[in-house]
């Protein structure tokens, strides 16, 4: 579990910054998480796991949610002659999977 939750974290770390720099064109990175499947392979996760599973997706609804507003708030600046405000949309789908592989690095630290 920890591999897919580094994956995502680096994936979606990749995606927020090519958001950031190329604007919506910078969204085609998001094409890298295709490669989950093969990260994350024939895995069958314990009881244990799953629970921290489920954990981790209820903390990164709450951490979403103060991300999205952080990108509202910061709408009007402007990144490499792209404002953020007009890439809302991919910012936040890149931001939930940086959130959510952050967020099982944190719970999964301990196993």
């Amino acid at each position: 579990m920890r591999k897919r939750f580094l994956f995502e974290s680096l994936i979606g770390a990749i995606c927020v910054f090519a958001v950031l720099l190329f604007g919506t064109v910078g969204f085609i990175a998001f094409a890298l998480l295709a490669l989950l499947p093969m990260v994350a392979r024939n895995y069958q996760p314990d009881e244990r796991e799953l629970q921290l599973f489920y954990k981790t997706g209820n903390l990164t609804m709450g951490l979403s949610m103060v991300g999205i507003y952080l990108i509202y708030f910061f709408s009007e600046i402007s990144i490499n002659g792209h404002l953020i405000g007009n890439n809302w949309m991919p910012l936040c789908i890149t931001t939930l999977i940086l959130i959510h592989g952050v967020s099982g690095l944190v719970l999964f630290r301990s196993e």
